[in-house]
């Protein structure tokens, strides 16, 4: 009996030494054993550091932060929750918070102390606390902190929290992943949060603002917009190689290339230039941070795009083009290799030897071949599927791992392959040239639209119908009033509607709610961070978010000429040829000092 009892009470302390305590993974631990040091972790959160924080938790440690700058007392306002009712619900922490004017709650009257907050919540939290720092010391918001950042996954940021996450990173407080995502929706842990109010602890003093850089001078007036916001210099007649943009940051400061070392869009390593014009002489290169051409004598004439150091390029054919080494990548004794989506490429082979023509292989994202050489026809790959046929009609529909997940068979003397998402495959009629949507499953073919896309999420564009993942229609564009419909061509979610009455566009999604209304153009821009941009009419402009809240409007005494994105700023230029910078709330940026011709 005495052993039994001595093994349980050894189990029991080497239970309690294992797995009581979670400590601080290493990146965190300096950090969080100095904010214990400062007072700002309650005991309760000193384990279980990559436990997700929940709502209660973070005002706890809002709460430590403000007692450790010597703020204690409570707001004038006296703010109550209704799921804080009972008196071991309510937490003084919450309730110092809100008086303070820190949290406001989640709607009807809640709080929710017990969910996980959200990074885009933690932000705006993390904001209204330094903004009781800041007037405690009778002080504002600094100006240079509500300029915009860039985000790639931007659309998913409410508009609420806009600018205070905006601010929380040029403090350098909360930042975004090393993919320049913010990820506004995930979870924030428990060491995530400590370290990050230690960041901001730090802000009482002082601050270093992480700045932010425009493109403005000569070198902007050749900077041209494309659909999706990006740009590219026109230098027709120009050598590049002596030629350097100016670019000037949030404290009003100049710069050249080599001062910063960056191409634009801000950040990148390397960005396409329109050399030449003309029909015929059209040509395409891309410069490095330095300026320097990367792509010269390798007979590039146009870019497709560019992901990290690999470029999908045309040189009568499509090629993928090795940024670093400066050469055409070849596979398999094949330069032709074109990207079709979902990590997959397609790559072309010359076979007439054995008298099949050319045929296509499916490569993976590494560039390693997963399928034979044996398809003639191939289609662009969504949802991590793609399809190809072979010479007799057999089609494949093959995933990003090279499994056949499918085969069907098709007459290649009425159809051709459009795309595939699912088992849904859209097919061109060779004669007919309308669209046709074949469902794989049942065989079944939808004939009556003239041309189907898919978007994003598998449904269908047909005609002025937007159809469900099974074909079957879900509304009628012309059942919202609209004449017709066109797409928007780099957003898949937008549609612009032509309204006869008003004789312009709506901005509509593919629910058919209006994200805009009165555009006088069939074309927006975006800053690729959630933000977009149309014009109204000669003088005005309108700015909304991917949820199709309006964010501002501009209004100019001068016709207006183009606009674009520059990092996040609207730049709007006149008639006359005077460039103008705006935030996307409206508000004219004031830190360049002179508007730019």
């Amino acid at each position: 009996m005495k052993r039994y009892i001595i093994l349980l009470l050894m189990l029991f302390i080497f239970a309690n030494n294992v797995y009581a305590y979670d400590p601080p993974s290493d990146w965190a631990l300096d950090d969080v054993n100095r904010a214990r040091e400062e007072g700002l972790v309650p005991d309760f959160l000193m384990d279980g550091y990559g436990n997700a924080t929940i709502r209660q938790e973070f005002c706890k440690l809002c709460a430590n932060t403000l007692r450790a700058w010597g703020i204690t007392e409570k707001g004038e306002t006296v703010v109550t929750f209704n799921d804080l009712t009972n008196d071991n619900d309510v937490d003084p922490d919450i309730l110092f918070c809100a008086s303070l004017g820190i949290v406001s709650g989640t709607g009807n009257g809640k709080f929710e102390p017990t969910r996980f907050i959200t990074r885009q919540e933690a932000a705006k939290m993390l904001c209204n606390t330094y903004k009781v720092l800041l007037e405690s010391q009778n002080k504002d918001m600094e100006y240079e902190l509500t300029y915009p950042h860039v985000f790639k996954d931007g659309d998913k940021i409410s508009l609420w929290a806009r600018n205070d996450i905006y601010a929380m990173y040029h403090c350098g407080v909360m930042m975004g992943d090393t993919k320049g995502n913010f990820d506004p929706l995930g979870n924030y842990t428990r060491e995530q949060s400590i370290c990050t109010f230690l960041r901001l602890y730090d802000l009482k003093d002082n601050y270093n603002t992480i700045p932010e850089y425009y493109v403005v001078g000569d070198f902007e007036k050749i900077l041209c917009s494309n659909y999706d916001g990006s740009c590219y210099m026109d230098i027709v007649g120009r050598d590049i190689t002596k030629y350097d943009p100016e670019y000037i940051n949030s404290y009003s400061q100049h710069f050249t290339s080599q001062d910063l070392g960056c191409v634009y869009p801000i950040g990148e390593n390397y960005m396409p230039v329109l050399a030449s014009a003309g029909a015929g002489v059209g040509r395409e290169i891309i410069i490095d941070k330095t300026g320097d051409d990367v792509t010269s004598g390798s007979g590039v004439t146009g870019v497709l795009s560019i992901d990290g150091d690999i470029a999908a390029v045309s040189d009568y054919g499509y090629k993928l083009y090795d940024l670093k080494a400066r050469k055409i990548i070849s596979v398999n004794d094949t330069t032709n290799i074109n990207y079709i989506g979902c990590g997959m490429y397609s790559a072309l082979y010359e076979d007439e030897k054995a008298g099949e023509g050319v045929l296509f292989a499916f490569l993976d994202k590494d560039l390693k071949p997963i399928t034979p050489k044996k398809y003639r026809y191939v289609g662009t790959a969504l949802n991590n599927m793609t399809v190809g046929i072979d010479k007799n009609g057999n089609a494949d529909i093959v995933n990003n791992k090279g499994d056949i997940l499918k085969t069907f068979k098709i007459d290649l003397k009425t159809y051709n392959i459009s795309s595939i998402f699912g088992t849904n495959v859209i097919l061109g009629n060779l004669k007919t040239s309308h669209s046709e949507i074949l469902r794989v499953g049942s065989g079944e073919y939808i004939k009556k639209y003239d041309t189907v896309e898919f978007m994003d999420n598998g449904e269908m564009r047909a005609d002025g119908e937007i159809l469900d993942i099974n074909g079957k229609k879900k509304f009628d564009i012309k059942d919202k009033g609209y004449e017709f419909v066109v797409p928007s061509y780099a957003y898949d979610n937008f549609w612009f509607g032509f309204d006869p009455k008003t004789n312009t566009y709506d901005v509509i999604d593919t629910k058919g709610n209006v994200m805009a209304e009165d555009i006088c153009e069939r074309f927006f821009v975006s800053d690729g961070g959630g933000i977009f941009c149309g014009k109204k009419s000669d003088y005005e402009l309108v700015m909304f978010d991917a949820f199709g809240k309006e964010t501002g409007n501009v209004k100019t005494e001068s016709s207006i000429e183009s606009y674009c994105f520059i990092n996040g700023l609207l730049r709007v230029t006149s008639d006359k040829g005077i460039n103008t910078y705006y935030f996307p709330n409206g508000e004219q940026a004031s830190f360049i000092n002179a508007e730019f011709r």
